[in-house]
């Protein structure tokens, strides 16, 4: 719902007309009703969900899509079907990070970022000069840590 904190209600209620459109089963979104704009807009959801008979599945802020997309791929799709459709919206995370993200440095986190909520694990990278590690942890940071195992790499 934060991608939709700065939109009018007409044009959220317009957005969910589209998305009516192309007959989607249901919504996903993720708990974080903090200002009352933002709640009259769950509230327009919801109506609209009510009306339209969509599922609204409303998770916690610190989950990620990528294990409930998984799951549902699995469920509706062949593995096949499933393994190409995860493939797409994979390469158009990745691609719309590497054309809209103007900073090296941001991209890379970014980029590490989607990896490590895809795996659901850590993901790192060891240069010669220094190791960097990126975890996903609570609330959407990077913990970025450094210089930890300095020594194992310049061993190698």
């Amino acid at each position: 719902m934060r991608a939709y904190e700065a939109t009018e209600e007409d044009v959220f209620l317009h957005h969910l007309k589209e998305l009516d459109k192309k007959q989607i089963s249901g919504f996903i979104v993720k708990c974080c009703q903090r200002t009352e704009h933002l709640k009259r807009l769950f509230d327009i959801l919801m109506e609209f969900s009510q009306e339209h008979h969509l599922p609204v599945i409303e998770i916690s802020e610190d989950l990620y899509f990528w294990g409930i997309i998984k799951h549902i791929l699995l469920q509706l799709c062949d593995i096949e079907t499933a393994k190409l459709k995860y493939f797409k919206m994979t390469h158009d995370n990745l691609s719309n990070i590497l054309l809209n993200v103007i900073d090296s440095r941001e991209s890379i986190e970014r980029i590490f970022f989607l990896i490590s909520t895809m795996l659901g694990n850590p993901v790192g990278y060891i240069t010669q000069m220094e190791p960097v590690f990126f975890q996903v942890i609570r609330k959407h940071r990077i913990l970025e840590l450094k210089k930890i195992l300095r020594n194992i790499s310049l061993e190698l």
